[in-house]
């Protein structure tokens, strides 16, 4: 069985070992396994196309093993978003014995510049006649002898060599990668999040995704009476952020320029984007309904906009009974353009476009409202008719939404 497991050859060819640690998973008690088929669930979906000879859950690890050679940063980069991987590594399997370990680690560095370096032995099965201090002894001394001139720097070295050694075996890799963190896809539940063209609402999805939400995208727009540029970003957005859930977000698409052309004709000018935002609170809560989503995502960011001052969030957000979760509140704009470049959205979302609060827009819009006041104001508006109007031209008809 040791013997098997430690090959890293088979007869269709090479085997490549994945080896995925998880962070925040670990603190999970009686429903850990759960989350760990999740993850697993996630890295096969991720890495559809390869060929994936066995995944197997390892003491607080997962061995993704490969058959075959592959483009390693393609394959990093398939890997890097999987949600749920706090780190991740191409390893060699290898023996327990030491000496097994030291030709395999010193395999792996030949050819290599080594200046300093350090081990980083971690022994899982205690049984094990040494203990990971003495791992690190024995191959940092293997090292040395192998590379004269390198010194040990157990601080910020140049060469790090990573061991995990299990009951049976042992991994052994060199460059380790941080993965994308958080929770597993599909833990948390489904939101729907309200996605414009531009930087905030695309870091909003993200960091949902992050925490475990398959997150499912409304965009309101104002075609015919603006261009579709917004569509078009928002459709090349929202493929960028599906590769973080592997394609599982749909996308609904909703016209509201007849809705805010009968705000404009009935309504006082300095509500109009307050109102705009709560009817599109109003359709964005029976479409989630239709989604299956638990809750609405926005990029709303305290202060940034007239719109997004405490009171007018309130006030927008009265309008509908779902909960409204707002990741990116306590941001600042440069930390959200930050991520925005770092999830690879950044470039889409900053080509110019006129989105749906644009249309009509007020010169002086309110900063300051009441629940109260915006009841009275919408008096003069049919509500429902509105409503109705709006959900019988969403351009999605795959989703059963309550009129």
């Amino acid at each position: 069985m040791i013997e098997e497991q430690t090959k890293n050859t088979s007869e269709n060819g090479v085997y490549s070992h994945l080896m995925i640690h998880y962070g925040e998973l670990s603190l999970k008690c009686g429903n850990r396994k759960w989350f760990e088929e999740k993850l697993i669930k996630g890295l096969r979906a991720s890495l559809r196309g390869y060929n994936i000879a066995s995944v197997e859950k390892l003491q607080g690890r997962v061995d993704v093993t490969l058959v075959g050679l592959y483009d390693m940063e393609a394959l990093k980069y398939k890997v890097s978003r999987v949600f749920g991987v706090a780190a991740y590594a191409v390893a060699v399997c290898a023996g327990v014995s030491l000496e097994s370990i030291e030709k395999t680690v010193l395999a792996g560095l030949a050819g290599r510049q080594i200046d300093t370096y350090a081990v980083r032995a971690r022994r899982v099965d205690k049984k094990l006649p040494y203990s990971s201090f003495d791992a690190n002894i024995a191959i940092g001394a293997a090292i040395a002898k192998k590379f004269p001139g390198a010194k040990v720097n157990l601080d910020d070295p140049q060469t790090t060599v990573h061991i995990d050694i299990l009951k049976d075996r042992s991994y052994t890799y060199i460059d380790k990668f941080v993965g994308a963190g958080g929770l597993p896809t599909g833990t948390a539940g489904r939101v729907a999040c309200m996605i414009s063209g531009g930087i905030d609402s695309p870091v909003a999805a993200w960091r949902m995704m992050r925490r475990g939400c398959v997150v499912d995208f409304i965009h309101f727009h104002s075609a015919p009476f603006t261009d579709a540029a917004s569509i078009e970003k928002v459709e090349e957005i929202v493929e960028k952020l599906n590769e973080w859930q592997c394609g599982a977000g749909k996308i609904v698409k909703v016209p509201l320029g007849n809705i805010q052309r009968k705000i404009v004709t009935a309504t006082h000018e300095k509500y109009r984007v307050i109102l705009y935002r709560r009817f599109m609170m109003r359709l964005a809560e029976r479409i989630a309904e239709g989604l299956h989503a638990e809750a609405l995502v926005t990029g709303e960011a305290l202060g940034q906009v007239a719109s997004q001052t405490l009171s007018n969030m309130n006030t927008v957000a009265s309008a509908i009974k779902m909960a409204p979760l707002r990741p990116l509140v306590g941001m600042d704009k440069q930390e959200i353009v930050d991520l925005a470049i770092k999830i690879g959205t950044y470039d889409v979302s900053i080509i110019p476009h006129q989105d749906c609060c644009q249309f009509l827009e007020p010169r002086h819009p309110v900063t300051h409202t009441t629940i109260e006041e915006l009841m009275k104001v919408e008096e003069s508006l049919n509500i429902e008719e509105l409503v109705k109007e709006g959900l019988t031209q969403i351009e999605r008809n795959d989703i059963e939404v309550s009129s």
